[in-house]
């Protein structure tokens, strides 16, 4: 028979198999929560370590771009210059001028050069048949009757010396004596006159001959021995003559409705300078100085009193300045060619179509005498114009480029980011900090780079961003006709001067590259006035050329 235990054992032996389920639960249950905080955790690590991943692997494929955009880059499809493509020759790009359906050379109504007859020709040489026929009778040679072909050569120019007498007098009641006075330019006992200055300074400003072929051609053409030193002496007598015109000139361009500006990098003394442009139709402006940005603006004497449109490319020093501006449209079809070719960018592709179509609606219009577009039109052209860099935007997965109040960070709400934390469940209240820091941790790491500095943004974003901003600016010539479609007109202005470093290499002096940049302004002016430069020269030697450039203000 078994052993009997009482109810009192009975119901301690219970109590104490309880109290262990009890302990064994416990201590299960803080086994389970200890599990589940640290996975947990361990999710929360992995999530924060993948967005930072992710916005490693973002500022990774920004640095790729970056690179291929500087490899890729050239003369065709930036703003680079053709010297900089070097031996390797840039890729032909497909140009976005539309074809005419027009056969090259002179178009049917151009007012063609012929020579024509003159009546009073210097030389006449009458041509005879032989004297006598085959058959042994004699020509009779009929005067009144011939056809007549004329050659028009050139001799040899003719150089004049001219020999001045100075004689002295007296007065034949009180016996003082008088002495003739010499002309301007007699200044010695044998100099040059004006004509062979100016023919220097002609050949070198103008022309572009160096110091020693100027020299050789004045010689073999001329007859008349010069060193390079009377050359560069011929150029500052004609330079410090300037000072009246330059100053109508600057005065033309203040007054203006419309500018180009420009500026390019010159070698000067063993150091860069830059010789910046300022040119309208009828004018031209060159200024050499040390600096490219807003104190050589300021020192030219144009911008800081110009109240009309200012088109240029896009220099952020321009727009210190209050006037109206205007973009270069050729400029920026430069980037979007590089963008859409190399960087596969369709939306580039898009804004050039949109650009080329808004400048052909332009000139069709100018052609048939509008002077202005519909503002249903202009107002669709803009919605078309935002709608692609919107779509850009989102393509390029950036926040909207119309933001106007700058970057706007995405929020995350405390909620969203505690469940990708992996707090599902919990109280998200005590853990709000934790979410916080990290959405603020994943949007930190998309717009850092590898080394932990914000991320630059990639050559696409940057374009965007500028279209939007500059949207006006841009579309300037829609708005007014006035204002041309790009900047051809002033990187005109700048390619005479560009060629003349190709040719000399560069200036020596500081001194000689400001004599170059005066004369070249009142050269260039000159010649967009229809004036005769021989003569300009000559004027200038004489102190009129003001009068010259000016005639209608004297």
């Amino acid at each position: 028979m078994g052993a009997t235990i009482t109810f009192e054992e009975y119901q301690k032996i219970v109590s104490e198999h309880t109290a262990n389920i009890e302990a064994l639960k416990v201590a299960n249950t803080a086994e389970i929560e200890s599990l589940k905080t640290a996975h947990s955790e361990e999710v929360k690590r992995l999530i924060e370590e993948n967005e930072v991943l992710k916005g490693v692997v973002a500022a990774m494929a920004a640095e790729i771009e970056a690179l291929k955009s500087n490899q890729n880059k050239n003369s065709k499809n930036s703003s680079k210059p053709p010297s900089s493509d070097g031996l390797k020759k840039a890729p032909v790009t497909k140009s976005l001028r539309e074809k005419t359906g027009r056969h090259t050379g002179g178009q049917k109504g151009h007012k063609g050069n012929t020579l024509d007859l003159v009546d009073n020709p210097d030389i006449v040489v009458e041509l005879n048949p032989v004297s006598h026929c085959d058959c042994g009778g004699k020509i009779i040679i009929d005067m009144d009757g011939f056809i007549v072909r004329q050659v028009t050569d050139l001799e040899k120019p003719k150089k004049i010396t001219i020999e001045y007498h100075a004689h002295d007098g007296y007065c034949e009641q009180c016996g003082k004596v008088h002495k003739a006075s010499f002309p301007k330019g007699a200044d010695a006992a044998a100099s040059y006159g004006e004509g062979v200055q100016a023919m220097v300074s002609y050949l070198n400003i103008y022309q572009m001959l160096p110091l020693k072929r100027t020299a050789e051609l004045m010689r073999d053409l001329f007859g008349v021995e010069i060193s390079q030193g009377t050359v560069i002496k011929a150029n500052e007598s004609t330079y410090v003559q300037l000072g009246g015109a330059l100053e109508e000139i600057k005065e033309e361009l203040i007054n203006s409705e419309v500018v180009n500006f420009d500026e390019t990098g010159m070698r000067v003394d063993g150091s860069l300078h830059w010789l910046h442009s300022a040119g309208t139709k009828e004018a031209t402006l060159y200024v050499l100085h040390k600096k490219r940005g807003k104190e050589a603006m300021d020192a030219m004497g144009v911008l800081p009193f110009f109240n009309g449109t200012a088109v240029h490319d896009h220099w952020k020093s321009y727009y210190y300045y209050l006037c109206a501006h205007a973009e270069c449209n050729g400029h920026i079809l430069r980037h979007l060619v590089f963008l859409f070719e190399t960087l596969k960018q369709d939306w580039a592709r898009d804004m050039i179509c949109l650009l080329m179509r808004i400048k052909r609606h332009v000139d069709l219009s100018k052609l048939f005498g509008g002077d202005r577009l519909d503002l249903s039109e202009i107002q669709e052209y803009e919605l078309i114009y935002r709608q692609i860099l919107e779509n850009a935007a989102i393509h390029l997965r950036m926040d909207s480029p119309y933001n106007t109040t700058g970057v706007e960070i995405e929020r995350v709400d405390e909620n969203t980011a505690a469940a990708d934390a992996g707090l599902v469940g919990e109280d998200v209240n005590t853990d709000s900090t934790v979410a916080l820091k990290l959405a603020a941790g994943i949007l930190a790491a998309a717009n850092t780079d590898t080394k932990g500095k914000k991320r630059k943004k990639t050559e696409s974003e940057r374009m965007v961003t500028r279209l939007a901003e500059y949207e006006q600016e841009t579309l300037m010539f829609m708005y007014d006709f006035n204002i041309p479609f790009d900047n051809n007109a002033a990187e005109q202005n700048c390619r005479m001067p560009k060629l003349k470093t190709k040719i000399s290499g560069c200036f020596r002096t500081v001194e000689g590259a400001e004599v170059f940049a005066g004369i070249r302004s009142y050269v260039s002016t000159a010649i967009k006035k229809g004036k005769n430069l021989i003569e300009g020269f000559k004027a200038a030697l004489r102190g009129q050329a003001r009068e010259f450039i000016y005639p209608e203000q004297t």
